[in-house]
């Protein structure tokens, strides 16, 4: 059972919800982002080093780009695991994979059922994809908290915080744009694996610092504070 000390280290008020206190929160855990951040871009990169095509080397395409995504699923799980333990104290590789083992299954599930929706909104007219990632932004985050209904928790987080889900996710959006643009432009420059290298360290870097705003969005309401006393 969870003090009420304990209880409010890890779930914030609304003072503690900004990008301002999750940038303490990933400064404060910064070895293990940093370590995930590169270990992930240097594995990106060296994934397209073959670039094979599709339709030509289509299994080794296929195995490449499940390959990246599994890297990519595992980097997320350490990711939100230190991001939920970051009110705790900082966070370790075993600590933030501790946090995240009692719902590693449900949280894998759900990450790739998420993952086949959003792909699938993409691939039709690219606003459905879309939608869905701005609707679903506490999904993956209340499963790896420990959350029964992930979804209907999601909409309940947003609704009860929803000028702070308007303005993250704006900042998201912004920041994901830069990249696109960043990425555009180092074409001009380098390309490959070079290029993939830099791309995936901006998004970890920048990705580190949305999770764990997202997530201390997410502690900060009901279901999230009813998830942090039953989990920590």
């Amino acid at each position: 059972m969870t003090s009420s000390t304990e209880l409010d280290s890890v779930t914030p008020n609304a003072r503690q919800t900004g990008l301002r206190a999750a940038a303490r929160r990933v400064w404060r855990s910064s070895r293990v982002f940093v370590t995930v951040t590169v270990v992930n871009a240097i594995v990106q990169s060296l994934l397209i080093v073959p670039r094979p095509i599709f339709g030509i080397d289509t299994g080794l395409f296929v195995l490449l780009a499940i390959a990246s995504y599994v890297v990519l699923v595992a980097s997320l799980t350490i990711i939100v695991g230190a991001a939920l333990q970051s009110g705790t104290g900082p966070s370790t590789l075993r600590t933030a994979y501790g946090k995240m083992r009692p719902h590693l299954l449900r949280f894998v599930v759900i990450t790739v059922l998420w993952t086949i929706a959003t792909v699938i909104g993409l691939l039709f007219w690219t606003y459905p994809g879309l939608l869905i990632l701005a609707l679903t932004p506490y999904v993956v985050i209340a499963a790896a908290d420990g959350h029964e209904h992930p979804v209907r928790a999601n909409f309940q987080a947003i609704k009860f915080h929803f000028g702070r889900y308007v303005g993250l996710l704006l900042v998201t959006v912004v920041l994901l744009s830069l990249m696109f643009l960043a990425s555009a432009a180092l074409t001009f420059f380098v390309d490959g694996a070079p290029a993939a290298f830099l791309i995936w360290l901006y998004l970890g870097f920048i990705g580190c610092w949305l999770m764990t705003g997202w997530v201390l969005l997410w502690r900060s309401t009901p279901p999230g504070q009813e998830s942090a006393s039953a989990t920590d």
